[in-house]
């Protein structure tokens, strides 16, 4: 197994599989591995009519498997990434093949499937040297790459939707500085500076960041109103615009 997120000494027990197809190079194929926690006899919960239709599922001892079992197209290979961040699930590339087979296909993942889950049965049998049983040792702070995920996600938003974030964002600032919670004021104005990257510099959120964020009394004020300029912005209603940047040139005199 090749895995492009998370470490094959250490597997987290539910990963994202992926293989592509040489005659489609801009596919990729998923699956998602589930290794349970719990062993399970599942031949107590199945009719004797139905346990045929099984085949040589190991109904008596029903640890692991992948759903769907034959992966499919549904993500692109980006978009599986962001998920496996998110998720925090391993993403593991299952390599290539020549054409789209099911058969093929569901004989591929099942084997990933039977791998992965031989590699988290040896981690819990031998378990990481840096194991700790200290039970404080997860409330440790981690290294954060929420921020290289957001830049992701706010690329593949439109127009709108990114209008919309800020939107929340400011609303979480202005949160964050009644509460006087510095840590969410720095994350938040953070975020905001990120989606300016992925907004027309017509939009001016850099001075919208800097209205809400500094001690003028009318600060917030102004932010609203260049939040309010890019929404008319987005509406191509220029006169609209000239009107609220008179208000914010009398605001900040």
């Amino acid at each position: 197994m090749i895995f492009d997120q998370g470490d094959p000494n250490n597997p987290r027990g539910h990963a994202l599989v992926y293989f592509t197809v040489s005659t489609e190079p801009e596919k990729v194929y998923s699956s998602y591995i589930v290794i349970l926690p719990l062993k399970s006899d599942l031949s107590k919960y199945v009719p004797p009519f139905l346990a045929s239709t099984l085949g040589e599922i190991p109904t008596d001892n029903f640890t692991s498997f992948s759903m769907p079992p034959a992966p499919e197209d549904n993500y692109t290979l980006q978009e599986l990434q962001i998920l496996a961040t998110n998720r925090s699930d391993d993403l593991i590339n299952g390599g290539s093949i020549f054409s789209y087979d099911v058969t093929r296909l569901m004989e591929l993942v099942n084997n990933t499937v039977q791998e992965y889950s031989s590699s988290y049965s040896s981690r819990e049998i031998n378990p990481p040297e840096s194991t700790s049983l200290d039970p404080h040792k997860d409330l440790e702070p981690s290294s954060d790459n929420s921020l290289d995920v957001n830049d992701v996600l706010f690329d593949l938003l439109t127009e709108k939707d990114k209008l919309l974030e800020v939107t929340k964002l400011l609303s979480k600032l202005k949160f964050s500085q009644d509460t006087s919670d510095d840590i969410m004021v720095k994350e938040t104005t953070s975020e905001l500076q990120l989606m300016s990257k992925h907004l027309p510099a017509t939009f001016k959120i850099n001075e919208l960041i800097r209205a809400a964020t500094n001690m003028n009394p009318n600060g917030l004020t102004i932010a609203s109103l260049y939040l309010d300029r890019c929404y008319k912005i987005a509406e191509e209603d220029y006169e609209s615009v000239k009107q609220i940047d008179d208000k914010i040139d009398y605001l900040e005199q």
